[in-house]
């Protein structure tokens, strides 16, 4: 699992942000009452960040996300479901989160003081900060979110042209509300385009260092040599991939038998895993075999994969595998040490594991499964 807190990064917008605008005010000249204005919404877009993005946590092995397509489905749900303050809380929270833009885009914009430029931007904006929960699926993605943001948007653009209308406005304070309202020669939500990008790379190539530092590499300097750790006089004697999993399996000295570890691990990225499982230890003596099942977040999307390994000196080349949902035949290595397996749903209602059996064939076809110690012996 890795954490991102917020105070590194909206550190970073901030030290983007500055020199920005600085460069800004000599190149095209000050006017301090929009500045405190830009000033202003750049501040409210970080308490939004903070509030909608952090803490990032990637946890890379049980995903626990959940997405929300259907229009006022989780509203319902709140109202109907829960107490009144918590759907208070998420409700209004959510009406509150983007409304000040119903007051600050319209005074910057002179395009947006017009309810629908101002409100399918917004919802761009909406929309883009649920996309980036994705990332790491550890937040809840819901298009109710989306409404109830741009519905406060709306509320607060109502409330703002209201007292626009109301006000008594002298003439000193209407010209002062022309000048703040610039009319862009370019999409207004693009105009920091370059400090967002250049914090957005800046704060991808720290997230992405410390990804590759929390996980491992394919080969001899990531899982091979994690395996190796614990028993510097260990050897590999199988490396197999099984779906999105890595297997190593490990030997060990024993003059009794043979003393094998297994360790799995779980592919996250392209060449980059973490660990998840390990070490799996047995004896064998003459040929055996152990079995097991991966974790999974069905919630994800993932399913579960049954992996059988151990040693092979019967010249089986094939193992037949029956089950609850399953029959098919996985073929053996040509060497001593095997790792195989195959995705499985199994059965969420059910406390219960499946159990499998196998039968161990040579190439002609003759049955070898007596030749194999099971599990447990």
């Amino acid at each position: 699992m890795i954490r991102f807190e917020a105070p590194r990064y909206l550190l970073l917008a901030i030290a983007v942000w500055i020199p920005w605008r600085i460069v800004i005010w000599f190149r095209r000249g000050g006017d301090t009452a929009r500045e405190i204005l830009v000033a202003g919404l750049f501040i409210w877009s970080l308490v939004v960040m903070y509030f909608t993005l952090f803490p990032m946590t990637i946890i890379f092995y049980a995903w626990h996300g959940s997405f929300n397509l259907v229009p006022f489905a989780s509203i319902f749900q709140l109202i109907s479901q829960t107490s009144t303050g918590l759907a208070s809380y998420n409700i209004g929270g959510n009406l509150l989160l983007l409304a000040p833009l119903g007051v600050l885009l319209p005074l910057l914009f002179k395009p947006l003081q017009r309810p629908y430029p101002l409100l399918w931007r917004v919802a761009v904006i909406s929309t883009s900060i649920e996309a980036t929960q994705l990332f790491t699926r550890a937040r809840a993605v819901d298009i109710d979110d989306v409404i109830l943001n741009t519905t406060g948007v709306a509320l607060a653009y109502l409330l703002y042209k209201a007292l626009v209308r109301l006000t008594d406005w002298t003439q000193r304070d209407r010209l002062l509300l022309v000048r703040l309202a610039a009319e862009p020669s370019r999409e207004p939500l693009l105009q920091p385009a370059f400090p967002l990008v250049v914090t957005a790379t800046i704060a991808a190539a720290l997230m992405l260092s410390a990804i590759t530092g929390a996980t491992l590499g394919d080969g001899a300097g990531g899982i091979v040599a994690y395996a190796l750790a614990n028993s510097p006089a260990s050897t590999v004697v199988e490396r197999v991939d099984v779906e999105d999993h890595a297997f190593v399996m490990v030997r060990s000295p024993d003059p009794d038998g043979e003393q094998l570890s297994l360790y799995g691990y779980k592919k996250v990225l392209p060449g980059r895993y973490t660990w998840v499982m390990g070490p799996a230890s047995a004896r064998f003596v003459g040929s055996g075999y152990n079995s097991g099942i991966t974790a999974f977040n069905p919630t994800a999307g993932e399913v579960a994969t049954i992996y059988l390994w151990g040693v092979n000196r019967a010249a089986a080349s094939t193992v037949k595998v029956t089950g609850p949902n399953a029959d098919l035949q996985l073929p053996l290595p040509d060497q001593p040490y095997f790792v195989v397996g195959f995705p499985y749903e199994p059965d969420l209602s059910s406390a219960v594991l499946p159990t499998f059996g196998y039968v161990f064939s040579d190439a002609a076809g003759r049955d070898l499964t007596g030749d194999f110690a099971s599990p447990d012996q």
